[in-house]
């Protein structure tokens, strides 16, 4: 299983509608590129495995959920009514998260959680140098003796 990191890309939607909702509503997490940039932003997507752990970040909000990617990236680009998420003149690749842990009422900043912040799209978080492990077996624990 393997960590990371992954930005909402804030600047592509305006009030009200958030990327980040999107993101919770469609089980999904999203890139996009212009078309002539096609593929730039497909390297995250060609790298998971069903069971990796995202966390998902919102620039100028903070850490807003994790979630576990339940599929292998199926290499499709969306175009034009087909996108969910991009409304300029995107492409548009996504993969199908279970996003477990919902923080939008009360982001965490990277200080909170112990985790990095990148200037880019996504990167991986490193066991070695983030306590990435035991936070996401503190937040399954969480869930499991949470009341049903």
């Amino acid at each position: 299983m393997k960590y990371y990191y992954i930005n909402t890309d804030s600047r592509v939607r305006e009030a009200p509608v958030a990327t980040f909702d999107i993101w919770f509503q469609r089980g999904m997490a999203f890139a996009g590129d212009y078309s002539d940039d096609k593929g730039k932003h497909t390297t995250l997507f060609a790298k998971v495995e069903i069971g990796d752990i995202l966390f998902m970040y919102h620039s100028g909000t903070g850490f807003v959920g994790v979630g576990e990617v339940e599929e292998k990236w199926d290499n499709k680009c969306y175009e034009s009514l087909e996108r969910w998420l991009y409304v300029e003149d995107m492409l548009e690749y996504r993969i199908k998260v279970r996003w477990f842990r919902d923080w939008r009422p009360e982001p965490k900043s990277a200080k909170k959680l112990d985790l990095p912040v990148s200037p880019y799209y996504f990167c991986v978080i490193d066991p070695g140098k983030w306590k990435v492990i035991d936070l996401v077996q503190n937040l399954r624990k969480e869930d499991r003796d949470a009341p049903q």
